[in-house]
């Protein structure tokens, strides 16, 4: 017979449970792992695609800056990224910035420096010890800080040992929130025949498993309860959330008619999203842009479809529905400005502007790049592709790699197709195909030794006889994921026919001592041993 589930936390208001304590712990002790495991999602909200639209909003808003008669050309923008996790996405915007350095403007020395942060400094340590953001860090264009979206309110670079606060930014900021306020403090409202209420929820789960288990919310249940609200405008006392009650147009947009006619509505209201943006409003002087992609209620029409207990998923940590339409009522309340892309489902994404800041150029790049093609339509073609497709051609999948901006992860997801159809093209369709190659390999990101992309592509390059990139690519395979008997092997067979016997030799000898007993290699040393020998 099971056993029956304990109570972890008796029924608590959602904002005040200890659900958010365990997200922390979640990711204080998983640390990196969240993503070289795979467990937290990563790939929609942290691909090249999706970082070359941020990046030509973030150059329209550089020069929008700079154009101000009154911008501090000496100074840069802060380019904030919270929650950056990984480091993939911020990693890309940097290499896409620098591809548009020409479009910078002019008599500006240094016109951006990003920050990449997080919560916590295991997860910060990864991504500045991460060997591919060395480039950046040499080029002078990247720090890094340890930052609490919910509780801190500047942030300490840890390079150049700058501290950014309202003392001492000079400059509007830019800040970068992907697949982050959905995890951030939320408050569950609810309004059902007439009645106004907080949402609750009670934590259980079996007997063995410990509140102080890292693994506990995957194996939790919660329920779902409702306390009515005696005073409304009392209980939302909170300065967090003063202007989304009581100064903008969210509340009293869905209150009334839902109180009149005894219709149900269940809504959650940013409290994390919100302590982060008055943060970022005291940093900068009222002066920033927020670009943020999550899964997220944008419109009004979503919030009036949700009328049941509010979705919590659960993958490792968990998430729930981001209230963009709030926060877009709260910036229009203060006279700033509200991007949004227009399609009700998949992943939302937003902008959010306050200051003088003139928009032009941004306006331009978010209505001509990214809602040209918004990151969800590509992500929803990608996957179809991969899902519907089963012989996909040789130019589709290309053609694909190319609209991705030259993203390693969709490369290796139809790496076969080309692995089956480079050998047997043209000789001007394989020649484009090197230049992608290059393309792919700069943007290579590695999250986990197991997917090797400099790998593959080095496979290719054999294949196209270029051998000169293949010993590129099979040497920055060996750094960045490690040893492999057969990388030496390749390497090997590239030195001989590059005519360079000795580091041949010297591949073949390596790639035995790892695995003495690979015949192919026997062989080809003994080719080279013969070749050596006749000289």
């Amino acid at each position: 017979m099971a056993s029956e589930n304990v109570v972890i936390q008796e029924a608590t208001p959602l904002h005040e449970s200890m659900i958010w304590d365990l997200q922390n712990q979640f990711y204080i002790n998983k640390g990196p792992a969240c993503w070289t495991e795979a467990i937290v999602p990563q790939f929609i909200t942290s691909n090249s695609y999706i970082a070359y639209q941020y990046a030509n909003c973030i150059l329209g808003y550089i020069n929008d800056y700079y154009s101000r008669p009154d911008a501090k050309k000496d100074k840069p923008i802060y380019i904030v990224e919270v929650g950056a996790g990984h480091g993939k996405l911020g990693f890309l915007i940097l290499n896409h910035l620098e591809e548009l350095a020409e479009f910078m403007p002019e008599g500006v020395p240094k016109p951006y420096l990003y920050v990449i942060s997080d919560f916590t400094q295991n997860i910060v340590d990864f991504c500045k010890s991460h060997k591919r953001m060395a480039e950046h860090i040499n080029r002078g264009v990247v720090d890094f800080a340890v930052f609490d979206c919910e509780k801190d309110s500047e942030f300490s670079l840890q390079i150049s040992g700058a501290k950014l606060s309202s003392e001492t930014v000079e400059t509007p900021v830019i800040a970068i929130a992907n697949y982050v306020f959905n995890g951030l403090r939320e408050q569950s409202i609810s309004i059902n025949n007439g009645i106004v209420s907080e949402g609750c929820i009670k934590i259980l789960a079996d007997p063995n498993v410990s509140a102080t288990d890292i693994d506990i919310i995957s194996r939790m249940k919660l329920e779902w309860s409702y306390k009515p609200i005696p005073d409304v405008d009392a209980h939302f006392q909170d300065p967090v959330l003063h202007d989304l009650v009581h100064q903008s147009d969210f509340w009293n947009s869905i209150n009334p008619s839902y109180l009149q006619n005894n219709e149900t509505l269940n809504v959650l209201l940013p409290l994390g999203a919100l302590r982060f943006i008055r943060t970022l409003e005291s940093l900068s002087r009222g002066q920033f842009l927020l670009i943020t992609a999550d899964k997220a209620h944008a419109h009004e029409e979503d919030l009036r479809l949700t009328k049941e207990n509010p979705h919590i998923a659960i993958h490792g940590s968990f998430s729930m529905m981001a209230n963009f339409h709030a926060l877009r009522q709260v910036f229009l309340s203060r006279g700033g400005a509200s991007f949004h892309t227009p399609y009700y489902t998949g992943l939302q994404v937003a902008a959010f502007a306050l200051g003088e800041t003139p928009l032009e150029e941004f306006q331009f790049a978010w209505e001509n790049v990214l809602l040209a093609f918004d990151p969800d339509s590509f992500s929803q073609l990608q996957r179809c592709i991969r899902d519907e497709t089963p012989s996909p051609s040789l130019k589709n999948i290309l053609a694909l790699i190319r609209l991705s901006r030259f993203e390693s992860e969709v490369f290796y997801k139809f790496k076969q197709v080309l692995v089956d159809h480079i050998p047997y093209a043209s000789d001007r369709l394989q020649s484009d195909f090197k230049s992608d190659i290059l393309h792919i390999a700069a943007n290579f990101y590695p999250l986990s030794a197991s997917k090797d992309v400099d790998f593959d592509l080095g496979r290719l390059s054999m294949g196209l006889r270029d051998y000169e990139t293949s010993i590129r690519l099979f040497k920055k395979s060996i750094e960045l994921c490690g040893e492999h008997y057969v990388t030496w092997h390749n390497l090997g067979i590239c030195y001989y026919y590059m005519d360079d016997l000795k580091e041949s030799m010297n591949s073949f000898n390596r790639c035995l001592e790892i695995q003495p007993e690979y015949q192919d290699a026997k062989s080809w040393r003994a080719r080279v041993e013969e070749k050596l020998n006749a000289k």
